[in-house]
């Protein structure tokens, strides 16, 4: 029995970030994450809005997480026969050691749907599985997230994801100092200005349009994409309904 441990599957609802943002999806969140983010801000600090998955010290993980067996992840997640299918977390690549991973994947391939996978880009892609991916949505954390650099970046990871042709490189920022770290590091891993995607840091609809306001003439300017927090500003801090 191939299994995985899974802290919600839901949907239908919109894929609420990135280039697939307003696109009809069911969400995979898996727990677990080997990063702590804790964004600073000009409005103050900005959690992560997932942190149920990995955080012990607010969360009981054992009862925020659920063994289930892949073909039954699958099942659920098409309910509602949504366009894709996001494999998120926490961070989901820390299972892709695992069989009910791969099994996952393919039970997914089977069903003829799109697949995307958001990761924090520390992760190498390892297996017989990347094919079943269409689109991996890659989020290399900054200095303003409170991660140390050496944890945050995994040079190897990124020019994996940067030469592979199929991931888009989402920065979640707070000021418009972190576009400057963002030029050096998609100069420094071949990261090209089409994959490069901006997004405003913050969990609520004000924190959200503020941000983006103070980024939106440096990101013009350097070329690179902008996105918003679609859910967040369509449910501002209640959050979408999860069923």
């Amino acid at each position: 029995m191939s299994t995985l441990v899974v802290n919600q599957v839901y949907g239908p609802v919109w894929q609420g970030e990135g280039p697939s943002a307003g696109r009809h999806a069911s969400i995979i969140r898996l727990m677990g994450c080997n990063l702590a983010c804790q964004w600073v801000t000009p409005h103050g600090l900005s959690p992560c809005d997932e942190s149920q998955t990995w955080d012990a010290t607010r969360f009981d993980l054992h009862a925020q997480g659920k063994r289930m067996e892949s073909a039954e992840i699958v099942r659920a997640a098409m309910v509602g026969s949504p366009q894709m299918v996001i494999i998120t977390g926490g961070e989901p690549l820390l299972h892709q050691g695992q069989n009910g991973w791969a099994e996952m994947l393919w039970h997914l391939d089977y069903a003829r749907v799109r697949v995307e996978v958001e990761t924090n880009g520390t992760q190498v892609p390892t297996g017989n599985w990347g094919w079943c991916v269409d689109q991996f949505n890659v989020s290399p954390k900054l200095a303003s997230s409170g991660v140390p650099r050496d944890k945050a970046i995994n040079p190897e990871a990124l020019g994996q994801f940067a030469q592979g042709g199929r991931a888009a490189f989402k920065f979640v920022s707070s000021t418009v100092a972190d576009l400057d770290e963002i030029a050096q590091l998609t100069q420094e891993h071949g990261i090209a200005r089409e994959q490069t995607w901006v997004m405003p840091a913050g969990v609520t609809r004000e924190e959200i349009l503020c941000t983006a306001r103070a980024l939106a003439d440096g990101v013009l300017q350097r070329g690179w994409n902008l996105s918003l927090r679609q859910h967040v500003l369509v449910y501002d801090d209640e959050g979408e309904s999860r069923g």
